[in-house]
């Protein structure tokens, strides 16, 4: 019930501002995220998922993320494509 309330008080600010919160917001998660991930207190990895996904609602994070699954997907199997074997 409180979700809808606040729901719909979003939809009736302006796209401008609802696009302003949501940088702020997705910013602000992915820095509580970072300190998350060195402080076992707060959650790191879903801070930074809920922030990437803010940021990338309108689409302009899209080739960074991209950019950092390529790599994240290179560092994973190993450069050479295997996993961990040499």
């Amino acid at each position: 019930m409180i979700f809808k309330k606040i729901a719909g008080l979003l939809d009736r600010l302006p796209i401008r501002m609802q696009r302003y919160l949501r940088f702020i917001a997705g910013w602000l998660s992915i820095g509580l995220g970072l300190i998350g991930i060195l402080l076992p207190l707060l959650p790191g990895i879903p801070l930074l998922l809920l922030g990437s996904w803010l940021l990338g609602w309108d689409g302009w994070m899209r080739p960074w993320l991209a950019k950092f699954y390529a790599f994240a997907r290179r560092v994973t199997l190993g450069i050479n494509g295997t996993r961990g074997e040499t």
